[in-house]
C-alpha cells in the first residue's frame, strides 16, 4: 500500500511539473507572438483597405441610397454588397464624431489613425474567429487531439492567416466568421440559425456560397428541403441586390470584381476556359459525391464537416487561383483538421513549406502590391525608409515560380494525403508547442526580415 502510495505522489509531483512547465513555456512564446504581429499590424498594410473603409464615410454622410453614384468619381468602383461597407461604417462612427475621417478624394492618403482603427476590426474578427474554432474543435473531438497545443491557438499562429490579417490588411475574414458560426450550428444540428449564418457570409464575397451547398447536400436528401435551403442561403444577398438594384452603377460594378479576378489566369499554360472547366467538372462531382453520401454517426457528420471546405476551397483555388487574399479562406478548416491528423509534427512542417511558397507566389505576381512595398503604406510608414527592391528580386521567376505553384496547390489538399496515408496507424505522435512557434516564427519572418532589410539598402 504505501509502495502505491508513493508511485501516486511522484505521478502527481510529475504531472504537477509537467503542467507548470508547460504554462512557463507558453508565456515565454506568447510574447515573441505579440511582439510579432504587432510588428505586422504597426509596419504594413495594403490599401485595399484604405479604398473600401473610405467608401463606408459615404454612408455616415448620409448617401444611403446614393451609395455607389456617390463614391463613383472618388473611388472609381465599389465592388462589394452593401454590407461591407454599412459594416465598415458602424466601426468608423468613433472617427466620424471626432472628425478624424478623410474626405473621400484623399482616400490614398489615410491617415496612420484611420487605417490602424480600421484594421482593429479585422483583428478583432479574426480572434473572434479563432474562438469560433475551439468550439467547433469541442464538437468534434472525441478524444482530445493535441495536449500541449489548441487548436484555436493553431489557427492563430498560421503563418499564411498571419500574412493575410496583420501585414496584408484583408477582410475576408468577416465572410470566414459568419461562415463558421454557421458551421458551428451545423454540428449542433440547429438548422434554421445554419442557414441564416451561411446567408449572412454569402453575401460579403459570395465565397460562402462554394461550402454551403455541399454542406446542405451532405445532411440534407429531400429535393424540395435542398432547393429551399439554396433559397434561404441566397435570401441575404437577394434582398441587398433587391435593394440597390436601381442603382446603374451598382448594376454595372457589382459582379465585375469577382468575375475579372476568376478569369484571371494564374496556372501557367492553362487556358482559364479550360481550367474554369475542370474546376466547375471537380466540384459538381464533389457535390454528387456528398449527396449520395450515407452517414453513418456523428463521427463520421464530424469529419466531412471539416473535410468539405478543404475539398471545395482546394478546387477553387486549383481551378482559379484568384487572389492572395481568398487563401485565408480554407485555413481555419486545415487547422480543424489537425484533429483528424496522428502525427501533428508532419502537417506543422505542410504548413511552414505553405508558407514559403505562398510568399514566393504574391510577391511575383503582384510585383509592387502584396510585396515588401506594403511597408510604405502601414501606420508608421513615415518612420521607416522606403523599400528599395521588391520580393521579386530576392525570389525570382522562372522555373522557381513554377515549382512553388505546385508545392502551394499540394498544400493544399496535403490535410486529405495524410489522412488517408495514415489512416491504419494507431499511433498518435504529440507534438511540443515549440514546434508551432517555429512555424509561424520563421514562416512569417520568411517576409518580414527580406523587407526591412529592404530599407536599409
Amino acid at each position: 500500500m504505501s509502495a502505491l502510495k508513493g508511485l501516486k505522489i511522484i505521478v502527481q509531483k510529475t504531472t504537477n511539473y509537467q503542467n507548470n512547465y508547460l504554462m512557463k513555456l507558453k508565456s515565454l512564446l506568447l510574447w515573441p507572438y505579440i511582439i510579432l504581429i504587432s510588428t505586422c499590424f504597426l509596419f504594413f498594410n495594403h490599401q485595399d483597405i484604405n479604398h473600401t473603409f473610405t467608401s463606408s464615410y459615404a454612408f455616415l454622410n448620409g448617401h444611403i441610397a446614393d451609395f455607389y453614384e456617390y463614391n463613383k468619381p472618388y473611388f472609381g468602383r465599389n465592388d462589394y454588397l452593401p454590407i461591407m461597407y454599412i459594416l465598415f461604417a458602424i466601426w468608423e462612427i468613433p472617427l466620424h464624431v471626432l472628425n478624424l475621417a478623410s474626405n473621400p478624394e484623399n482616400w490614398i492618403a489615410s491617415t496612420p489613425i484611420e487605417i490602424a482603427w480600421s484594421k482593429l476590426l479585422i483583428i478583432l474578427f479574426f480572434f473572434s474567429s479563432s474562438i469560433l474554432v475551439n468550439k467547433i474543435a469541442t464538437l468534434i473531438q472525441i478524444k482530445k487531439p493535441i495536449n500541449k497545443f489548441s487548436i484555436n491557438a493553431i489557427y492563430l499562429t498560421s503563418p499564411i492567416a498571419i500574412f493575410i490579417i496583420f501585414i496584408f490588411s484583408q477582410y475576408d475574414i468577416f465572410g470566414i466568421f459568419f461562415s463558421l458560426l454557421g458551421v458551428y450550428f451545423y454540428l449542433k444540428k440547429r438548422w434554421s440559425l445554419f442557414l441564416m449564418f451561411f446567408s449572412i457570409a454569402i453575401s460579403f464575397k459570395f465565397f460562402a456560397l462554394i461550402i454551403f451547398v455541399p454542406l446542405v447536400l451532405l445532411i440534407e436528401k429531400n429535393i424540395k428541403k435542398i432547393i429551399f435551403s439554396f433559397l434561404i442561403g441566397a435570401s441575404f444577398t437577394a434582398l441587398q441586390l433587391l435593394l440597390y438594384w436601381h442603382s446603374e452603377v451598382f448594376r454595372s460594378d457589382i459582379f465585375f470584381n469577382a468575375l475579372t479576378k476568376i478569369s484571371h489566369s494564374d496556372v501557367p499554360h492553362l487556358s482559364t476556359n479550360l481550367r474554369g472547366f475542370i474546376g466547375v467538372f471537380l466540384y459538381a462531382i464533389s457535390c454528387l459525391f456528398f449527396y449520395t453520401k450515407k452517414l453513418k454517426n456523428q463521427k463520421e457528420i464530424n469529419f466531412y464537416t471539416i473535410l468539405i471546405p478543404i475539398i471545395s476551397y482546394g478546387i477553387f483555388y486549383l481551378s482559379i487561383g484568384g487572389n492572395p487574399q481568398w487563401k485565408l479562406l480554407i485555413i481555419p478548416y486545415m487547422s480543424l483538421f489537425y484533429i483528424f491528423i496522428k502525427n501533428k509534427k508532419i502537417m506543422a512542417i505542410f504548413d511552414f513549406i505553405g508558407m514559403i511558397s505562398f510568399v514566393w507566389i504574391c510577391v511575383n505576381y503582384w510585383h509592387n502590391n502584396v510585396d515588401y512595398t506594403m511597408i510604405n503604406n502601414g501606420i508608421l510608414r513615415s518612420y521607416i525608409s522606403t523599400v528599395s527592391f521588391s520580393g521579386r528580386d530576392l525570389m525570382p521567376r522562372h522555373f522557381f515560380l513554377i515549382l512553388f505553384k505546385l508545392i502551394f496547390y499540394a498544400y493544399l489538399f496535403s490535410p486529405l494525403l495524410l489522412y488517408y496515408y495514415e489512416k491504419n496507424l494507431s499511433k498518435i505522435k504529440q507534438v511540443s508547442s515549440s514546434v508551432f512557434f517555429i512555424r509561424y516564427f520563421l514562416g512569417t519572418c520568411i517576409f518580414l526580415i527580406p523587407a526591412f532589410v529592404s530599407t536599409l539598402l
